[in-house]
């Protein structure tokens, strides 16, 4: 144990700098031709670390805000930016490599099934379509109607009531089953006279013959904001049988849901092998600002913005971090602005290696990205048993430093921004110096009391 932890120290803060070093001056010379990512590199570097580790990128629906719907904050839909229409499933032949932003249904219901860590995770097709719709024996001409088709969770993620009958469910989202339907309010206003025996009333889609079971509450135009909202929702697996010819769950490659769900709790989990040398704690900012601040990246990528913080610690083992008035065990309490709450845990002490658990929970269960391994072995003997661990963050990160990186610079060739960027770095360093007073007045900090 006494040579490991000699490797730690002495690879880990000695060693690893030159080699840093060497880095930073080849990629400032490739740099050198574009100066304004310069700046954002510098606070960029830090971030993504952990967020590498994750299955995808959860981006806030900020158009969500301003819809009727349960608890808009803590809605979140998966991808990298707002996506219309199909994609062929190719990286990069629709939007910039490595975007998933859309998913065909086998990949809704593989990541519906394997992260439920989301409380709910339903899925609303990228663009509504026009069907020919009349209402059925009314004689009445064929008249186009904005149709979209949505997973059977879909209104009971976004925490919608009816205005009338019922809303659709997940009984109604199988292959096989008669079709059913939900008509937007506008539509039943405009087109129906807001006629109550609309519910329960057959419409002709397609020419195929739909059930209409609800209403949706007033001023519900759709998941997201669209100059033509959609007239009814129907559930995915009606495209089976309205869509014979164009059924898109006969196309698994092709890329045309979005995914929506919520997230409850989070924890994070930051262990360092051992302390950093007293010259380092000098210059450091304080286990808030030094080690948390990693968890605080991945906390907002994986829930969003913090709206307060509490946090405690101690100089347990550290007479170097006592001298500075530093810590160096700390557990920090995170209220989340969507109403999430979250936990993280720091050591600079952790005698069996580099240790980062992360996790997210939900209604359903967790999704939980723990440490890699240096092997996938673990030996079973009297006493105990035993597994390799990696004992420093540059031998656990190398492959997510390497992707970082080349990220990066495809950043700068192509002339985009970085993700994260300047204003990610500038947020965690505020909600770490809210933990860093936090602590030493021994009160929450609103995030709002940091300028």
């Amino acid at each position: 144990m006494a040579l490991a932890q000699e490797r730690v120290i002495s690879y880990g803060w000695e060693n690893v700098a030159g080699n840093l070093f060497r880095d930073l001056r080849v990629a400032a010379r490739r740099l050198r031709k574009q100066p304004a990512f310069t700046a954002t590199a510098v606070l960029t570097l830090a971030l993504g670390i952990g967020a590498v580790t994750a299955i995808f990128t959860l981006v806030n629906a900020v158009l969500l805000q301003s819809l009727p719907v349960k608890d808009p904050g803590q809605l979140w839909r998966v991808g990298d930016n707002e996506q219309c229409c199909f994609s062929n499933g190719l990286p990069g032949s629709y939007s910039t490599p490595n975007d998933w932003s859309l998913f065909s249904y086998e990949q809704y219901l593989e990541f519906r099934a394997g992260t439920p860590g989301l409380e709910s995770l339903a899925a609303f097709e990228a663009s509504a379509e026009p069907f020919a719709v009349r209402r059925f024996g009314s004689g009445q001409s064929v008249q186009p109607y904005s149709v979209e088709l949505v997973s059977g969770n879909a209104f009971h993620t976004l925490g919608l009531r009816p205005y009338a009958g019922r809303l659709l469910q997940a009984s109604d989202d199988r292959i096989g089953v008669p079709p059913v339907a939900v008509l937007s309010y506008q539509a039943w206003s405009e087109n129906f006279g807001r006629d109550p025996a609309m519910v329960g009333t057959g419409l002709l889609i397609n020419g195929r013959p739909v059930t209409v079971v609800g209403i949706a509450p007033p001023g519900f135009y759709g998941e997201r904001l669209s100059p033509t909202p959609p007239s009814l929702w129907l559930p995915i697996t009606a495209t089976a049988q309205l869509s014979p010819l164009d059924n898109q769950l006969d196309h698994p490659e092709t890329q045309w849901l979005n995914l929506i769900g919520r997230i409850d709790q989070f924890r994070s989990v930051g262990r360092d092998p051992a302390p950093p040398p007293r010259e380092y704690l000098e210059t450091s900012g304080g286990l808030f600002l030094d080690q948390m601040i990693h968890e605080i990246d991945l906390a907002r990528f994986l829930v969003g913005d913090v709206e307060s913080v509490c946090a405690w610690g101690a100089a347990r083992f550290s007479k170097d971090a006592a001298d500075f008035g530093d810590v160096d065990t700390a557990t920090t309490l995170l209220r989340f602005k969507n109403g999430a709450l979250g936990v993280i845990e720091n050591s600079r002490r952790a005698v069996y290696g580099y240790d980062i658990v992360t996790e997210v929970f939900g209604e359903h269960g967790k999704l939980v990205v723990h440490a890699e391994r240096k092997s996938p072995v673990r030996h079973y003997r009297e006493g105990g048993s035993e597994e390799d661990h990696f004992y420093f963050f540059m031998d656990r990160f190398k492959d997510a430093f390497q992707a970082e990186l080349e990220s990066f610079f495809a950043c700068v060739q192509a002339g985009h921004p970085p993700t994260p960027g300047a204003v990610d770095a500038a947020e965690a360093l505020r909600i770490g110096i809210a933990a860093t007073r936090s602590f030493k007045e021994g009160r929450v900090v609103h995030l709002e009391e940091i300028q």
